[in-house]
């Protein structure tokens, strides 16, 4: 792979720039890893957004009969979250270094002459 950090898919939001910046200055990634990536990114962004309303709404909103209903952006909060995890899990980034028995992409510092400062 090239010392080229890829940039962040334009469709991501703050949170998910932000924590594809991170990843890919961190470690080494093969495409099919960056696919993954964006999926998770897509996930940080989307727990945003509905942490964002649950906030704004609160945690219960009254339905149209005047009943209390809990609202959905909580639910999703939740899922989305567990999806980000399971994105990690697949990446390997929820794991202890390769050093003590576990495979996961090297990080870019690791790599003879390599360094965190790209072009």
């Amino acid at each position: 792979m090239t010392d080229k950090i890829p940039p962040p898919p334009r469709k991501l939001g703050a949170k998910g720039r932000a924590f594809w910046r991170q990843i890919v200055t961190e470690y080494v990634l093969e495409p099919q890893h960056l696919a993954i990536l964006e999926q998770a990114c897509i996930c940080l962004d989307r727990c945003e957004e509905c942490r964002t309303d649950v906030a704004k709404n609160g945690a219960v909103l009254m339905d149209r009969f005047e009943q209390v209903k809990p609202n959905p952006a909580a639910d999703l909060e939740i899922k989305y979250m567990r999806n980000f995890k399971a994105h990690l899990r697949e990446l390997q980034l929820d794991v202890a270094p390769a050093d003590q028995g576990y495979s996961r992409p090297p990080r870019l510092t690791a790599l003879p002459g390599r360094n965190k400062k790209h072009a």
